[in-house]
């Protein structure tokens, strides 16, 4: 009768986060090579930058962004690239008296040769569309926000939903998986047979059997595969609770139970104009490091107008290369308010428990932790992902069908369940 309860739980968890769960690990395996999908996709952006001479200063890429457009103002900036490729800056209408200069510029990103200046092309990072230019943007939108608009956040909130449910149905299938035990007749030729330890009877549910009908290869692969990379499973959905409902769920929880040290993004402060210029704060970051102690060199700057802080990040190499061999723990972070004041830092591995857990969020949810491996995870638990959603409503469609026929049968035992042979 109780694993009659699990196992119909298990089904509704699991036909309620299907479909999200498929396009949550199709859009996450390919953001997995997200940088390499976009260059390879979008050329233009990178083709015509040739390493001569020393990159130009930080302030003379703004200055050229904001001269090609005065109703643009850069809001992030990268100021190291890997060689051959061009400077993503991102930028926002100008705004005086709170008032933007006009109300869209068309484009939110800014690609440019860090040798020359020059500018390589324009794309708006918002517009949601599948050509080449928008492709990964959009991916990464129907991955954080189902293609819904990121205020009031609908979108968001559903996926930390779901992911509440995934983390659910993962403990109850891995308990569904377990072998059911019976105690054989008392003079029977089974009692009298020593019991098989656990691993022997839990061993067909970590294999997939060939040859067994289609029916017995889509259950195979949905439990052995859960069952091989239930952790990484357990820590994608861990981290998509903490990303989607942070604020909602997750900090306040944390604070009741934890020390969570406050931080400059804790409360909305919306501030579209900002008093000082993203490379002003960049030059009194780098002074402030230097005053530190740090020897990493500043990679990115960028503006949070929702939040009216400045953040400077440093690492001892481009930032675009945090996923293939360098994880986020390696960079120290500055900020500062809308009138360049000090307002926090973060310094990897420091803080309480609680503080660590929530700088772990981005690096094991993208899997760059793994270093130059991330990506391959990042391809596997997102296939894998799709596919035990996918085999799950076949399971279920299958079953459903034969409900009406075995009703018109005799009853009889069953010989196992979905964990194995009965004993």
């Amino acid at each position: 009768m109780m694993r009659t309860m699990w196992v119909t739980t298990h089904r509704w968890l699991g036909l309620t986060a299907a479909l999200f769960l498929l396009v949550a690990g199709l859009s996450g395996a390919a953001l997995s090579w997200g940088v390499e999908l976009d260059r390879w996709l979008n050329p233009q952006f990178h083709a015509d930058v040739h390493a001569t001479g020393q990159p130009r200063a930080p302030g003379e890429i703004v200055a050229a962004v904001e001269a090609a457009d005065p109703g643009a103002v850069v809001t992030d900036l990268a100021l190291r690239s890997d060689p051959g490729q061009a400077l993503a800056v991102g930028v926002q209408a100008r705004r005086s008296g709170g008032h933007a200069s006009r109300p869209e510029l068309g484009y939110t990103q800014v690609f440019v040769d860090p040798y020359t200046a020059r500018i390589l092309g324009r794309r708006d990072e918002h517009r949601i569309g599948f050509d080449r230019e928008h492709l990964v943007p959009t991916l990464q939108n129907l991955h954080t926000n189902l293609l819904t608009p990121e205020r009031p956040g609908w979108g968001r909130l559903w996926m930390g939903a779901i992911a509440v449910v995934w983390i659910l149905n993962l403990f109850v299938g891995v308990y569904l998986t377990l072998p059911l035990r019976r105690n054989p007749k008392a003079g029977s030729r089974a009692a009298a047979k020593p019991p098989l330890p656990l691993w022997r009877l839990w061993g067909p549910a970590w294999k997939v059997q060939i040859g067994g009908g289609p029916h017995r290869l889509a259950l195979d692969l949905h439990r052995a595969f859960a069952l091989w990379f239930w952790g990484l499973l357990l820590i994608q959905a861990l981290t998509g609770v903490e990303q989607n409902l942070r604020k909602e769920l997750v900090q306040p929880a944390l604070t009741a139970v934890a020390k969570v040290t406050p931080g400059p993004f804790d409360r909305p402060r919306p501030t579209p104009s900002p008093a000082v210029r993203l490379v002003d704060v960049v030059t009194l970051a780098a002074a402030d490091a230097r005053g530190r102690g740090w020897r990493e060199p500043p990679v990115r700057a960028f503006y949070s107008p929702g939040y009216g802080v400045y953040t400077v990040r440093f690492l001892d190499r481009p930032e675009r290369t945090l996923a293939r061999g360098v994880t986020i723990q390696d960079t120290k972070e500055l900020y500062f308010d809308d009138h360049a004041r000090p307002v926090g830092e973060r310094t990897p591995w420091k803080g309480s428990g609680a503080d660590i857990w929530l700088q772990l969020r981005t690096p094991l949810h993208s899997h760059a932790i793994y270093g130059r491996l991330g990506p391959f995870v990042g391809l596997v638990v997102g296939v894998g992902t799709a596919m035990m959603s996918v085999t799950g409503v076949l399971i279920w469609w299958r079953k459903r069908g034969q409900a009406p026929r075995s009703a018109k049968r005799p009853a009889r035992t069953p010989g196992g369940g979905l964990g194995g042979p009965r004993v």
